[in-house]
């Protein structure tokens, strides 16, 4: 919606021609660079064209999340070692390439001020973090900021939503086989926790930039 302009109502009719629009100049980024902004991109791509014929400069362009793992999928179960750990490099995901993706995004976007610092026309960024994207990772430090103990179930809590098959968020929806069927409220407390501690370490790096 935001690099095509439209409402979320059209957007997704936007999507099939979008290297047309681009081909045409019509993109926002591009609007944008024909007023006389510089622009920057890094982060997450999930539109159906080349990043980088949209931007003046681009760097680590994603893909709309991260790979991850069959490891990653129906877990935890208590009582049952974790085949999965959040904090795990060998898991890729946010790791691949050896450093978090978010620390990577701050590093690009805080380039990208000492660039344009150095000229004279406006800029615009365009830093796009997969996180808070599954696969909920983060390092080990800020895991530790949120004790199992500490995590609340939500007062709502089922084991089993009555009514998920017919909004189709029954088992066979990638997002919802994160956590096993039917679910724990252990399985709930360790996804939270690995949810705030992804979301603190992206509210770090975005106190970086």
């Amino acid at each position: 919606m935001l690099i095509t302009g439209r409402y979320v109502w059209n957007a997704q009719a936007v999507h099939p021609r979008t290297t047309a629009e681009r081909e045409a100049g019509n993109l926002w980024p591009q609007l944008l660079s024909a007023a006389g902004y510089d622009t920057y991109m890094t982060g997450k791509w999930h539109i159906n064209t080349a990043a980088d014929g949209c931007f003046d400069v681009t760097r680590h362009v994603r893909p709309g999340m991260p790979k991850t793992v069959q490891a990653a999928y129906n877990r935890p179960v208590q009582g049952q070692p974790d085949a999965w750990s959040s904090a795990d490099p060998s898991n890729g995901g946010f790791w691949e390439g050896g450093k978090h993706w978010s620390e990577v995004g701050a590093d690009d976007a805080i380039d990208f001020l000492r660039m344009a610092a150095d000229d004279e026309d406006p800029f615009m960024m365009y830093i796009a973090f997969n996180a808070p994207h599954d696969p909920r990772q983060a390092p080990q430090e800020y895991l530790d900021r949120y004790p199992l103990d500490r995590i609340e179930v939500p007062s709502n809590y089922l084991n089993d939503y009555p009514y998920a098959g017919d909004i189709g968020c029954g088992p066979g929806l990638r997002d919802e086989a994160l956590a096993p069927f039917p679910r724990t409220e252990y399985a709930v407390q360790v996804h939270r926790k690995e949810y705030y501690a992804l979301i603190t370490h992206l509210d770090e790096q975005l106190g970086r930039i």
